[in-house]
């Protein structure tokens, strides 16, 4: 029996690894990276910043959304950061974190595109199910709400490191 579990991992960790490089995830995201280049009316590209395997926690991958700053330039500006990364000990649950968009691309309808490439990166992973925490009231909830997440109400809580109330949402690939 441990002969198969171990060769069952061994055959997810290669699949994984497989399926994780830029130019991979830029195939799945394409329709979303076009709607980013019209948005901002400049090329755009996904950058695979890091990926790293946890012991027993599963996978962690860190996403740049960059332009150049200028018309060929090799300087790149950054349009947002995301991290996805697999719930520890459950290899059916991925958890979208640590998003950032910088000021000059706020308030420009990039939200969408971005959490729909959230989705659709965990999805060709083979994860079921993407989840999100936010503080309630704030921008965030609307983009989760608007994205197709779903509030768990039985999951609010109170932080008891920061006594910031969360939310816990949901999203079913």
């Amino acid at each position: 029996m441990m002969k198969i579990v171990v060769v069952a991992l061994l055959d997810h960790y290669k699949f994984l690894v497989n399926k994780m490089n830029s130019a991979l995830l830029t195939e799945v995201v394409k329709d979303e990276l076009t709607t980013i280049k019209k948005i901002i009316g400049r090329e755009c590209s996904l950058e695979l910043a890091t990926t790293s395997k946890m012991l027993h926690a599963g996978y962690s991958l860190k996403i740049d959304i960059t332009t150049p700053k200028t018309e060929g330039s090799a300087l790149k500006d950054t349009i947002c950061q995301f991290n996805l990364s697999q719930f520890p000990g459950n290899c059916a649950m991925m958890i979208t974190h640590e998003t950032f968009q910088p000021p000059d691309y706020r308030k420009r309808g990039l939200s969408v595109p971005v959490q729909a490439m959230k989705a659709k990166i965990a999805k060709y992973l083979n994860y079921t199910i993407l989840l999100a925490t936010t503080v309630p009231g704030n921008y965030n909830d609307k983009v989760l709400a608007r994205a197709g997440f779903k509030r768990l109400d039985p999951l609010c809580f109170v932080s008891t490191r920061t006594s910031n109330r969360i939310t816990t949402w949901m999203k079913v690939l």
